[in-house]
């Protein structure tokens, strides 16, 4: 039997005014991020399919991950949850903080 190595991950999860999100980023010789939010579908579930695709289709073209950050930070919503954070900025907080981690 051929054994198959498995890369190691991380999920990091957050509220959200639309629920929880859960961001899984995968880092071995590809970096790859996932993100998902607890059962949601229709629209929530959609944007952040996008914001997914978006960020894996910037790290495969090379851009950097404090470019990426950078650029899905400060981005506000129309929900009511104290501070109108959107799901991009908190996936940009949830980034920003891994990346002072491994610094």
């Amino acid at each position: 039997m051929e054994m198959r190595k498995i890369d190691e991950s991380k999920t990091y999860s957050t509220e959200t005014p639309c629920g929880t999100i859960y961001v899984t980023v995968v880092s071995a010789e590809t970096l790859r991020v996932f993100i998902h939010m607890g059962k949601a579908g229709g629209c929530a579930g959609a944007m952040l399919a996008g914001i997914e695709w978006g960020i894996n289709t910037a790290i495969t073209a090379g851009i950097s991950m404090k470019d990426i950050v950078q650029g899905l930070g400060g981005i506000s919503c129309n929900q009511e949850h104290g501070e109108k954070i959107s799901c991009c900025a908190t996936v940009s907080s949830i980034l920003r903080g891994i990346l002072a981690d491994e610094a």
